[in-house]
């Protein structure tokens, strides 16, 4: 749901039969909390806060939002729908593109849309281990890769470009979180050697690569190494 499906659905049941408001005033608070987290923590943020950034009323803001919480979840979907968007490369292999050119290309899309949104995402993290709605909402909004990752994987297998092996969707539900857990430490500043975004986007898909196609998988024509003179 988009940050301005939820002010959407919030105006239908507050209002049924009524003309649906055009979401700009949510988009205006989406917009500002997201220019708040650039430089504050989400815990640090206020209501007031928030209102002040976006110039709209309390009224306002609660006839689209029931709290803060629920206004980051609106607005970290926005962002994972982005790095969603960028990973079809993988998720939806074309079959003329090599499996790791692939991988290579979600990756490097999933790094650049976490360092764009960076605060936002930090933001839902570290929110999810004390709010149970945004423990919740981050978990759902994972489900889309886990289950795509999991699909794909079956595909690839299907068609004999990837090997059998252990259970598609434990596999892809591990590199799915050991994948967010990494791209977290980048834009939380966590672990200096994520700092190196190449170095990270080549890590990352050498190890799904590993994971998923073993060195060679017959029939690809792909490599195994990771540069791209191979």
């Amino acid at each position: 749901m988009s940050c301005q499906a939820i002010g959407y659905g919030r105006s239908m049941r507050r209002a049924a039969g009524t003309q649906a408001r055009t979401g700009e005033i949510e988009q205006t608070v989406c917009d500002a909390t997201e220019r708040l987290l650039a430089t504050r923590r989400f815990a640090d943020l206020s209501v007031a806060d928030i209102l002040a950034e976006a110039g709209v009323s309390r009224a306002s803001f609660y006839f689209y939002f029931a709290s803060k919480y629920e206004l980051l979840s609106a607005v970290s979907e926005r962002a994972v729908d982005e790095v969603y968007a960028v990973t079809q490369t993988w998720l939806h292999r074309a079959e003329d593109e090599p499996p790791l050119d692939a991988l290579r290309a979600a990756m490097q899309g999933a790094v650049t849309r976490w360092a764009a949104h960076g605060p936002v995402l930090r933001a839902i993290v570290e929110s999810a281990a004390s709010a149970p709605e945004i423990d919740a909402q981050w978990k759902r909004l994972m489900t889309r890769f886990t289950a795509a990752a999991a699909e794909q994987i079956e595909r690839e297998r299907a068609a004999g470009v990837a090997p059998a092996g252990m259970d598609a969707r434990a596999l892809g539900t591990l590199l799915t979180w050991m994948t967010e857990r990494a791209l977290y430490l980048m834009v939380s500043g966590g672990e200096p050697e994520f700092a190196d975004a190449d170095a990270l986007v080549d890590t990352m898909a050498g190890v799904w690569w590993r994971a998923i196609y073993g060195a060679e998988p017959a029939g690809t024509g792909a490599s195994s190494g990771l540069s791209h003179s191979d």
